[in-house]
């Protein structure tokens, strides 16, 4: 009996103080529901990102901070 490991995956983003967006990877085993949601530190939704049905396999999603009210680049 052969085993496969199952796991989803999230890498993590290196935003640039001087860049107002950054890529957000992720990555699926099976077609999923993703739902991705950015929170400001007193715990406020700022921005959904993401929220649908997905294919398995590497995505790549774009924040831009330009669009965000009061968001510094770099978060």
């Amino acid at each position: 009996m052969a085993f496969t490991e199952l796991s989803e995956s999230i890498w993590q983003s290196h935003p640039h103080s001087d860049n107002p967006t950054t890529k957000i990877r992720f990555s699926l085993v099976f077609d999923s529901n993703v739902k991705l949601t950015v929170y400001n530190i007193a715990g406020e939704i700022v921005k959904e990102l993401v929220n649908g049905n997905y294919k398995s396999g590497e995505h790549e999603i774009t924040l831009s901070l330009s669009n965000i009210k009061g968001a510094a680049s770099g978060i």
